[in-house]
């Protein structure tokens, strides 16, 4: 696989793409004047991790935000139910209609049953999506030597309408870290991170703000790398067990 540019100069080129369109229109929400980018797409690697350096992004708040969307602690509650009772007794209440067998239908257990089951599935559903991504799946490719083993995974997510300014630096840590975490729990390794989008947009009021930030394109620090503790069982992570090492970063940048 050829080698994927820094993250902040693939969202610079973002960015330099939707202000150079010069297509504006009206939010439908806000009312406001943005500028709107039709069918960009993102792509960049897993490793190192892709988060913005050239602006701060708070990315322990949205480790807490992936494991809530993660429902680990219910997950983590439903094994010890199941530990509590005998199998003839669960069997018996899920064919009841009295329980649901809450592995099948967890948002990351299944799939990483799914994955470990079936490596090769050519669409491996995503159903841990944030409010502005329409679907998305996990797609494993096998070792270049050893053709038959799986050996990466990527991960395809794809986007209706994104805010380049204050979401898009979030939902690359938040799916950059659930690919992680999906590698560390399948034995693979995390490959590449692809966003298609409907469209990207940028507040016209946050243009000055955005080249602000872009003006440090030639001062961009090294990605850090994303370090998850090792355990038998995702359910016993906690999100400080996510850590970014060596994250340097420019101011924050406020976009209002």
């Amino acid at each position: 696989m050829a080698n994927i540019d820094h993250i902040d100069r693939i969202y610079y080129k973002l960015v330099e793409s939707i202000i150079s369109a010069n297509q504006t229109k009206l939010n439908e929400i806000s009312g406001k004047k943005v500028y709107s980018l039709l069918g960009p797409q993102l792509r960049t690697s897993a490793k190192p991790f892709p988060i913005l350096t050239t602006k701060y992004v708070n990315y322990s708040t949205i480790f807490q935000d992936l494991f809530t969307y993660l429902e680990l602690e219910e997950l983590g509650n439903y094994f010890l139910y199941l530990k509590s009772v005998s199998e003839d007794t669960f069997n018996e209440s899920v064919e009841q209609g009295k329980i649901v067998d809450y592995r099948k239908v967890n948002p990351i257990y299944s799939t990483l049953e799914l994955i470990k089951e079936d490596p090769f599935n050519p669409r491996i559903g995503l159903s841990v999506l944030t409010s502005s991504a329409v679907d998305g799946h996990f797609i494993v490719d096998s070792d270049e030597i050893k053709t038959n083993l799986p050996k990466y995974v990527n991960l395809i997510v794809n986007f209706h309408t994104v805010d380049v300014a204050n979401e898009l630096p979030k939902l690359l840590v938040f799916y950059g870290a659930l690919l992680n975490l999906v590698a560390q729990f399948t034995n693979l390794q995390p490959r590449q991170l692809i966003f298609n989008f409907v469209q990207l947009q940028l507040d016209a009021n946050h243009i000055s703000s955005i080249k602000l930030q872009m003006q440090k394109i030639n001062q961009v620090y090294n990605q850090p790398n994303l370090f998850i503790v090792q355990s038998k069982e995702i359910t016993d992570l906690k999100p400080t067990d996510l850590t970014i090492s060596h994250y340097s970063y420019h101011d924050p940048i406020t976009f209002n």
